[in-house]
């Protein structure tokens, strides 16, 4: 039974009906918070009033995605089971597969920009 104004993801109600475990992988509020991850709006943003290069906003980027695609793996680790699925948006298809991969860990990609 959910508590009072949470909702379930279609992915938990998909693995829920099939018996398989299901991870939410991205940070929460506070997590984010501790690990100085603002969003990819608020680093637009910044660049706009701070007049930073194209450059030096994709570091930023960057830097944004490698500090979340981190508590991804480390989330994935810690269920531990293996085949998964996992899904993740399209500017993050590239460097998460990547980043699975040094860490030996096989990715076969189904799609990279899927379109509903």
């Amino acid at each position: 039974m959910l508590d009072a104004g949470k909702r379930v993801s279609v992915l938990q109600s998909l693995a829920e009906d099939l018996g398989l475990p299901h991870q939410f992988c991205e940070a929460d509020k506070a997590e984010r918070a501790t690990m100085g991850v603002h969003g990819k709006n608020w680093i637009l943003a910044s660049a706009e009033m701070n007049d930073q290069s194209e450059v030096e906003v994709q570091a930023a980027l960057d830097e944004e995605f490698r500090r979340r695609e981190t508590i991804w793996l480390q989330r994935i680790d810690v269920l531990n089971v293996w085949p998964i699925l996992f899904v993740c948006g399209t500017e993050h298809v590239s460097s998460f597969s990547a980043r699975l991969a040094s860490n030996s860990v096989s990715v076969k990609l189904l799609e990279t920009e899927w379109r509903g």
